[in-house]
């Protein structure tokens, strides 16, 4: 569910922010990249606030396996 629901925040994000900035050039893009990351960022936290989906406890339990397993 949480994948799903990250899939589906992450690109609204993306076509809001084309609209908000349209991609002309190189800082327009970078911009446009700012703009998604901050409401995917935003809309992750909110969703984590009112459901049971926990974002970032799903990417710190993640990182935190990454660093216990052996090279």
């Amino acid at each position: 569910a949480l994948g799903m629901a990250t899939t589906v925040v992450l690109s609204l994000c993306f076509l809001v922010s084309r609209r908000i900035c349209p991609p002309d050039n190189l800082s327009a893009f970078a911009l446009q990249c700012a703009i998604g990351v901050g409401m995917f960022g935003s809309a992750m936290w909110l969703l984590g606030r009112l459901t049971s989906l926990r974002f970032f406890d799903e990417i710190g339990t993640l990182t935190r396996a990454l660093r216990k397993r052996p090279a």
